[in-house]
């Protein structure tokens, strides 16, 4: 605490991650030479790296991430591409739509960490720039729990269609897929709240008109250890460990009953079709997996793995930044992924911008043929 700046010292910064996934250690605290004094080179380099990272590669990948998502939105909404939909399509749909909206908040949300090294601490942007790292925890834990929970039940309607197509028609509804989605908003935020309720930001008068800010603990952490504790465990369950079974096996599944298809389909053309299709609910599930798990794994584990010391820590919150900077690249590269793989997306998005020329062929929806239908994640046009 400083007068007439906010910065904060490294203990806040520790502080701020007693619960909640998305850790942050703001690169201006991390590595301190004045706590560390003469340390290997390798420090120096994770510095360097660690800037490079959160001030320079972050912000891109979020800029990415918030034009692309915007994109989905857009594309996502046209009627055009709602045309012709089934029920199970249709509920398929706005769920990717409220995951390109969830995506969009984590983004939007995650896009001024870069900048807070080079923001001046003073003044009302000092005081806005403190609160942000109090609070930017909890609000991308919120987004990251929904998008998490929103894979899943898009994965799980996708599981029944393949696996258990006569199911599905009875059981999938639009309506039903969206409840689902609002209930997992309202998880989302309940589940988060204990996480906006750990600090608040204090004000002292300091020399002159100057005033001080400081991060100071609640009831919650001083007197009710034990719920944070229980709460960290019940988020890892629920925003983590479940997840992460309930996608596994869903991809597994689908995998199998998809390449069980692939070699008993006798036209070729409608075997790439579906395979095609499903092929984008199954690298979406993989990069989750790869790009998000490990860094909500991390964040579970640190809290049972006792006191760190110097080097362990820095390593630590260098695996942090780097596993930080993964979940990034999941939320912000769904518009790629959709382009790359869904052709309707990608010619309905290029239509949109000019950057095609449109024919006069009219184009037949994919799942017209009943054999298809149950391998559609949304209507693909040939």
């Amino acid at each position: 605490m400083t007068c007439g700046n906010t910065s904060i010292g490294m203990e806040n910064a520790t502080v701020l991650n007693l619960s909640g996934t998305f850790q942050q250690y703001p690169d201006d605290v991390v590595f301190n030479a004045s706590q560390y004094g003469e340390r290997p080179q390798w420090h120096q380099v994770y510095k360097t790296l660690t800037f490079c990272v959160t001030s320079i590669a972050m912000p891109l990948v979020f800029t990415i991430g918030i034009a692309g998502n915007i994109a989905n939105l857009f594309v996502f909404g046209k009627k055009s591409f709602r045309r012709g939909l089934n029920h199970i399509e249709k509920s398929a749909l706005y769920g990717l739509i409220v995951l390109s909206a969830s995506d969009l908040g984590f983004c939007l949300t995650g896009f001024p960490i870069g900048f807070l090294s080079i923001v001046e601490e003073k003044g009302i942007f000092g005081l806005i720039s403190f609160a942000y790292r109090l609070y930017r925890g909890p609000i991308l834990n919120i987004f990251l729990f929904t998008s998490t929970w929103l894979i899943v039940i898009i994965s799980i309607e996708r599981y029944l269609a393949v696996c258990h197509p006569f199911q599905a028609r009875l059981a999938i509804r639009p309506r039903r897929s969206t409840l689902g989605h609002v209930t997992v908003m309202a998880v989302a935020i309940l589940l988060n709240v204990p996480l906006f309720l750990t600090y608040t930001i204090r004000s002292v008068p300091c020399s002159g008109s100057c005033s001080c800010y400081y991060f100071e603990p609640t009831a919650l952490v001083l007197r009710y250890t034990g719920f944070l504790h229980a709460h960290t465990i019940v988020w890892a369950i629920f925003g983590t460990f479940l997840p992460f079974v309930l996608l596994s096996f869903c991809n597994a599944r689908i995998l199998a009953v998809v390449g069980h298809a692939d070699s008993l389909a006798s036209d070729q053309n409608q075997s790439k079709t579906f395979s095609r299709v499903t092929i984008t609910l199954v690298v979406m599930i993989f990069m989750y997996l790869m790009l998000v798990t490990p860094s909500m794994v991390l964040a579970f584990v640190r809290h049972y793995v006792g006191q760190l010391s110097d080097d362990q820590l820095v390593h630590f919150r260098f695996a942090l930044t780097i596993t930080n900077f993964c979940q990034s690249v999941k939320f912000s590269t769904n518009f790629l992924l959709y382009c790359v793989i869904n052709k309707q997306f990608r010619e309905t998005a290029a239509s949109n911008v000019n950057c095609k020329t449109t024919t006069s062929r009219t184009m037949t929806p994919e799942f017209s043929n009943s054999s298809n239908k149950r391998y559609q994640i949304v209507g693909v046009h040939s």
